[in-house]
């Protein structure tokens, strides 16, 4: 085939998918107006497996055509690169960097800032961000004790030398030791509705139970991704949380293996503009499911451990424009 030719071809098929995607777009606004006015109720869980598979199609057959003109060069390369950034964008639609830290720095108080809610955490050089919990006895929540004066005092002993000074046979018992604060550290920052939030971790022990979320307001009201490691020889489980004002109750969880090989995994944990939220492990799919409870954006991070051995080495989160 003659170059001028095979340059007039790709041109024409490249405008013509780029014509047919927004047709293609316009129709389905459209056809999605009329259904939502006059058709029936469907149900807002339900997978748009359909409209998906052909955004993936279109995509697929897009960068095959940009990738064939550019061999070419049968068109401009800034028009080019402004369909490489469009068909990116439906691809990845997580363009958009919000929060970052890998505490290279050695502390997490500042670029970005972290509070600490409770319990104690530091940066362990090499590791991460690192944390420990604190029990509270019983006798630590009391009111302190009233100081007696002199007066006071002889006049108790005299008081006890006239009741014939009764050796009391009861002893006292140890101060009771309340059940340990689960560790809390957030971070405040606007997260759009729909995110991508990757952190790696490491776990030294099967005890207690690691959360990541994304929060809305001062209730700690949002979504969570907890991670639980399994004892005596069990799976470990990976849950996927939403606390609303009601409490909080499981959307999803499944079993994976152990990550107690104080080794760095990846938890990567994405939600699109429709609910549709997907975490993996490792690369690995582990969950995927729909959820539409929270709407609006998120203000805030958050990491939780409850007992957990658990370092983060870092936490990413991207969000769309």
């Amino acid at each position: 085939m003659d170059m001028s030719l095979r340059r007039f071809v790709l041109t024409t098929s490249l405008s013509g998918a780029f014509l047919w995607g927004a047709l293609a777009f316009s129709v389905s606004a459209g056809a999605a107006e009329n259904e939502s006015r006059y058709g029936t109720w469907n149900d807002p869980n339900a997978s748009p497996v359909a409209s998906a598979q052909d955004v993936k199609s279109l995509l697929k057959d897009l960068n095959k055509l940009i990738g064939e003109a550019e061999q070419a060069r049968a068109a401009d390369r800034v028009f080019l690169q402004d369909l490489k950034d469009l068909a990116a964008r439906y691809e990845n639609p997580w363009s958009v960097r919000i929060f970052s830290d890998d505490f290279s720095d050695g502390d997490y108080i500042r670029n970005p800032q972290w509070s600490v809610k409770s319990g104690r955490y530091w940066v362990e050089k090499g590791y991460g961000l690192r944390n420990e919990t604190t029990s509270i006895s019983a006798a630590q929540t009391q009111a302190p004790a009233k100081k007696v004066s002199k007066e006071e005092m002889i006049i108790s002993i005299f008081g006890a030398v006239l009741k014939g000074n009764k050796k009391s046979t009861s002893t006292q018992p140890p101060p009771a030791q309340a059940a340990p604060k689960p560790a809390l550290i957030a971070a405040r920052t606007r997260i759009t509705n729909a995110f991508s939030l990757t952190t790696q971790i490491s776990s030294w022990n099967a005890q207690g139970r690691f959360e990541i979320g994304v929060t809305q307001g001062t209730s700690g009201a949002g979504y969570r991704l907890a991670y639980s490691p399994g004892l005596k020889g069990a799976k470990s489980m990976l849950e996927l949380i939403k606390v609303t004002s009601r409490g909080q109750s499981v959307i999803d969880q499944v079993s994976i293996g152990t990550l107690e090989d104080k080794r760095t995994h990846t938890l990567a944990w994405t939600r699109g503009n429709d609910g549709m939220m997907s975490v993996s492990v490792d690369g690995t799919s582990a969950l995927n499911v729909r959820d539409q409870s929270f709407r609006d954006a998120f203000n805030g991070v958050q990491l939780t451990s409850d007992g957990a051995d658990v370092i983060v080495k870092s936490i990413n989160v991207m969000g769309t424009r």
